[in-house]
């Protein structure tokens, strides 16, 4: 089973593309958008590393499809089932 869905999500996508953006064309933290509302969105990424800063707030290494590695910081208690792989 594993293997079977190992190899199906390489050939298909679980999003369509167009709901699909690189990181990089992602604004930065606290950008607004033009109705005054700010950015929000979902990852889809794998996570290479996982550091435990302190019981509130881990940093995480984490790879998008276009094999960017990108660092971020996240809340423990919100994502405390996040682990690497």
């Amino acid at each position: 089973m594993r293997e079977w869905i190992a190899k199906s999500f390489a050939k298909n996508n679980v999003l369509s593309q167009r709901y699909i953006s690189k990181l990089k064309d992602i604004p930065e933290v606290g950008a607004k958008k033009e109705n005054g509302k700010y950015y929000d969105f979902d990852l889809q990424v794998k996570v290479v590393q996982l550091f435990k800063i302190d019981d509130y707030s881990s940093e995480v290494r984490v790879i998008d499809a276009s094999n960017e590695l990108w660092h971020c910081q996240v809340l423990n208690l919100k994502y405390r089932f996040l682990r690497e792989g």
